[in-house]
């Protein structure tokens, strides 16, 4: 298998957003950022064999991102009433 195959699942810590494509595209698009000076966030976070496992994996992720989020603001929630 050839490395550019393989697809990269992403994170932009800024927009809050998962972002899948393919390693070769990724790299395409870090060059052309790159020249052309365009900051950008997005951090690889997993990379897989197919897109579906792509999916999977931001599913699974999402799911626990959204729970530890509500996780958070209850937690802010009751350290509030707290004082």
């Amino acid at each position: 298998m050839n490395v550019s195959d393989l697809f990269v699942v992403e994170f932009s810590v800024s927009q809050q957003a998962f972002h899948k494509e393919s390693i070769a595209d990724m790299l395409e698009h870090n060059i052309i950022n790159i020249l052309s000076k365009k900051e950008v966030d997005y951090v690889p976070i997993a990379i897989f064999k197919t897109n579906e496992d792509c999916d999977t994996f931001i599913k699974n992720v999402y799911d626990k991102f959204k729970k530890s989020e509500t996780d958070l603001q209850q937690d802010a929630a009751i350290n509030y009433f707290k004082k």
